[in-house]
């Protein structure tokens, strides 16, 4: 699994991941009318960006951002968040008995080449039946589940993960099984992309029939779902 290369692109600032944050953060303020004294756990914070604003709404929270990129790691601890740790780990061999209320996962599914393995550890640091994991990332509506494996030819000569899509059918029938509850909400991209540099950053077309389509030059269209997950 190789999630190095793709810091590059989550971190860059542009709309699809400022509108993201916008909804995940409407999602959990309508879960968690009161936040006081509450235990937030984002896998794959990155540079602590979306930690820093949830900070600011809500301050009374206590955050833990973990990511296996020391450099994005450093980044976030530069901040000074108060009630903020962050530290640089690989959240499968993430050993802590302590329980989340609210467990944050942003684009990690596709890199895994069995879903199970995360979604297993996502669910067990579940505090209680009012904890909540909230992912989001690309998810298949028609029932098929896609690996892929990319390299561009322009950067290196390795094959990387990163874009596997799993179906919601797939998913859901693994968390009916585990005893979940949960629901899918389709994110609708509001605003437009442009085209850039890197080959495996997303943009947008717009059709004939004035419909939006995200894909990249890898020729990989993606359809974006958040997932919320409780007990």
């Amino acid at each position: 699994m190789t999630i190095h290369y793709q810091n590059k692109i989550y971190q860059l600032k542009n709309n699809r991941i400022l509108q993201r944050d916008i909804e995940l953060i409407k999602l959990i303020k309508k879960n968690f009318s009161n936040s006081n004294k509450l235990e937030v756990l984002d896998v794959g914070c990155g540079n602590g960006d979306l930690i820093e604003k949830l900070n600011k709404i809500f301050p009374n929270i206590n955050f833990l951002g973990i990511d296996i990129d020391k450099n994005l790691i450093k980044k976030a601890n530069k901040r000074k968040l108060n009630n903020c740790t962050f530290m640089t780990c690989n959240f499968i061999n993430l050993v802590k008995k302590k329980k989340f209320d609210i467990v944050i996962a942003s684009g990690l599914i596709s890199f895994f080449s069995d879903y199970k393995k995360p979604l297993k550890r996502l669910i067990y640091f579940l505090k209680n039946s009012k904890s909540r994991i909230f992912i989001f990332g690309r998810f298949n509506s028609s029932n098929i589940d896609v690996k892929i494996k990319i390299r561009d030819n322009t950067e290196s000569k390795s094959w990387k993960e990163g874009f596997n899509s799993y179906s919601i059918k797939t998913i859901s029938n693994f968390l009916k099984k585990s005893r979940k509850k949960f629901h899918f909400a389709k994110f609708n991209l509001k605003s437009k992309l442009k085209e850039s540099k890197s080959l495996t950053r997303t943009f947008t077309i717009i059709t004939n029939k004035n419909k939006k389509i995200i894909l990249n030059k890898a020729n990989i269209i993606a359809e974006f779902f958040f997932l919320v997950i409780k007990n």
